[in-house]
């Protein structure tokens, strides 16, 4: 039987801000049914219902088993695998199952040793090397935990971005900056311009102080913008740090006015303001014309 799959750099503060509003945003525009659950205790009783009228069939013990799994009953958990296991379900499934609740119990050993059960039936199964990295960064065995990190994002037929991240974290505290950026790269060929590896291949390349490639990764993700003054203000700050005063003070003239052509209710949004703020500040520090620019606040505000 086929197994189906499922699915430190500390980023800058502004980078942290703009994805928990974009985050924000999605929770907001999103229909309302999408985040919403059915209630644990009622999947729990629906299936105890069921396996009363059929006691023989292992795939409703396994159901139970993810549910109270979910929610956090792991002893429970355990014994409906056992359960399934009696019914004759399939190993491999069962080995995936244990592995799954022993990762989410903090029974990281014990998690490691049921993938590796797994992996001699079904080698390369992503999702169980997933959990098996996942489970010895806990024990310690980082270079093993990005080794299984690797091959999971490589035989995802779509890995997530989450993924990669966490290898990306994994190697950076692991001192390995290089192979951090090479794991980003290889993460965007394969998954598409995900802006969450983007941004932090940006960060990557700005601790490194590689300006010129910070910039470049910028400029292709402002190309494919929409509303592009977040980004312009990003750019104008790289400028800034790399001490290329000429070139930053022109890219938050940009953004400030970029901001001041905006329609009237857009312009008097939170994050409208403070977003010209910061360039009005950061015009101010490369530019030393406090009086230009509390002027532009000025006529900002009305």
């Amino acid at each position: 039987m086929a197994l189906k799959t499922g699915r430190t750099i500390t980023l800058s503060r502004r980078v942290r801000v703009f994805v928990l509003a974009v985050v924000a945003t999605i929770a907001l525009l999103w229909p309302h049914g999408v985040w919403a659950h059915p209630d644990l205790i009622e999947q729990i009783d629906h299936l105890s219902t069921e396996i009363k009228q059929a006691p023989g069939n292992p795939t409703i013990y396994l159901q139970r088993a993810e549910v109270y799994r979910q929610h956090a009953q792991y002893v429970e958990a355990l014994a409906d695998v056992d359960n399934a296991s009696r019914a004759k379900a399939d190993v491999s499934v069962l080995h995936l199952a244990r592995c799954k609740i022993y990762a989410d119990s903090g029974k990281h050993l014990e998690a490691v040793k049921e993938a590796d059960a797994l992996l001699v039936l079904v080698p390369h199964h992503p999702e169980t090397l997933a959990l098996r990295a996942k489970a010895k960064v806990y024990l310690g065995q980082t270079n093993e935990a990005l080794a299984d990190y690797s091959l999971a994002i490589s035989n995802f037929p779509h890995a997530e971005p989450d993924l990669v991240l966490e290898r990306m974290r994994l190697q950076i505290a692991s001192g390995k900056t290089a192979e951090a950026v090479a794991g980003l790269d290889e993460g965007l060929k394969r998954i598409g311009p995900a802006i969450q590896l983007q941004t932090a291949a940006i960060e990557c390349e700005r601790a490194a102080k590689n300006w010129e490639g910070a910039l470049v990764r910028l400029e292709t993700i402002i190309a494919r913008m929409p509303i592009k003054e977040p980004w312009l203000l990003q750019r104008a700050e790289l400028l800034e740090e790399a001490g290329r005063k000429p070139e930053a003070k022109s890219a938050y003239n940009q953004v400030v006015e970029g901001i001041e052509g905006y329609p009237t209710g857009r312009k008097a949004l939170v994050v409208n303001r403070e977003l010209a703020e910061r360039a009005r500040l950061g015009l101010q520090r490369v530019s030393g014309d406090s009086a230009a620019v509390a002027s532009r606040s000025a006529s900002f505000s009305n």
